[in-house]
């Protein structure tokens, strides 16, 4: 047999052997399962739609502390990802991630198990920490991978016990139709209105959605915010013009009042709705950039 036939039959097994090592997402799994292995007491969560958002997401990597060649390696499969953001007043904040994908497992684990950079931890599941990072990861299944800033054992617990997320209708719509979904499901607490300098008190709001849908290099915004039974919502949402503005004026995005001048704001029973809004995707990624940075204790 000659060198070329021998490499020919080398690259058709090893594609063989990868192909093998891919499970696709089970049928009847959806975003309430994904939430599930998240923190269920999270300050907020993030979904991003891979698949049409690649460039942004690999923009917003560089600027993390998460990026790697292991990392973007992952990025390249992945469909769907879901993050929690856990902020803690005083201490620091915690990330974790899943991500939904096609994934060659054995090659992966092979991969990490021969990196020096990453320490094999055994258990009811394998798992990895990077060594100077300290982040863990895990592969669950050829489907789906977890990683965290603190610990992935409650993920993997969640996975096991196959626990699901509590998220509404409308918000698991917005997911399937969307390119980003920020998701505040109990409002916004102390820790993050301080960091995003927002002077509101978690009583006043009961959730928030924000929707984004790539047009260009512009991302559409649309938002739902679902105020407190005792919060009159036609004065709220005066507020509310006042809040985005103030954001927009603080991040020095250009053009911020004339841009206001074209969004809708209106009131549907207890929701405050904003449609009609953009932002460029230079500016989403330096305004959601840090929101996951890394935040030391103080």
């Amino acid at each position: 047999m000659n060198k070329q036939c021998v490499s020919i039959l080398l690259v058709l097994a090893i594609v063989i052997i990868f192909l093998a090592g891919c499970e696709s997402v089970p049928a009847g799994m959806d975003s309430a399962n994904w939430f599930g292995l998240l923190p269920e007491d999270a300050s907020y969560y993030l979904v991003i739609d891979n698949n049409s958002s690649r460039d942004l997401v690999k923009d917003l990597l560089k600027k993390s502390p998460y990026y790697s060649g292991d990392t973007e390696a992952i990025v390249n499969s992945t469909g769907r990802i879901y993050i929690s953001v856990s902020a803690r007043e005083n201490k620091k904040t915690e990330l974790s991630f899943v991500f939904i994908g096609s994934y060659p497992k054995m090659f992966i684990e092979s991969a990490l198990k021969g990196n020096k950079e990453w320490e094999t931890i055994t258990g009811n599941h394998t798992y990895w920490k990077h060594k100077v990072h300290g982040i863990e990861l895990a592969i669950p299944s050829g489907y789906c991978i977890v990683l965290s800033q603190g610990t992935v054992a409650p993920m993997l617990s969640a996975w096991d016990a196959k626990r699901t997320g509590n998220i509404s209708a409308a918000v698991a719509g917005e997911i399937e139709l969307s390119d980003l979904v920020v998701f505040f499901p109990v409002g916004i607490d102390e820790a993050t209105a301080s960091d995003l300098k927002l002077n509101i008190k978690r009583t006043l709001i009961e959730e928030i959605w924000i929707t984004g849908k790539k047009n260009g290099e512009n991302v559409n915004l649309t938002s739902v915010i679902q105020v407190s039974g005792d919060i009159n919502p036609e004065a709220f949402k005066r507020l509310f013009q006042f809040m985005v503005l103030a954001i927009l004026r603080r991040e020095k995005v250009e053009g911020a009042v004339e841009r206001m001048k074209n969004v809708n704001f209106y009131v549907e029973d207890r929701r405050i709705k904003m449609s009609q809004f953009y932002l460029t995707r230079e500016e989403l990624i330096t305004i959601v950039a840090p929101l996951l940075a890394e935040k030391e204790e103080q």
